[in-house]
């Protein structure tokens, strides 16, 4: 993954929830509402997420950020979570 800096940016109106067993790249919200920001790096994944519930049938602005070795992600303007990340380069 190196240094590259990355952003993906969305409005969204949450009509439903998912589940764990249906996921690809990117970001999700889980059943009990959270944001789950989740990236692989081919060896293994790399997850952030929020600490906000989002409720069904509302508007959010969400954004999720990689910059060097942290992921963090924003709701509505607001960063919800963020950690630094480990990811294997062997």
């Amino acid at each position: 993954m190196g240094e590259n800096f990355f952003k993906p940016s969305d409005w969204v109106r949450l009509i439903g929830k998912g589940s764990s067993s249906k996921r690809t790249y990117g970001l999700w919200i889980n059943t009990s509402g959270k944001l789950l920001w989740q990236m692989w790096d081919g060896n293994g994944q790399q997850q952030v997420y929020s600490n906000t519930t989002l409720s069904t049938g509302a508007w959010y602005h969400l954004v999720a950020t990689r910059s060097g070795d942290s992921q963090t992600i924003y709701v509505n303007g607001v960063e919800v979570w963020g950690k630094k990340i480990f990811w294997n380069t062997a």
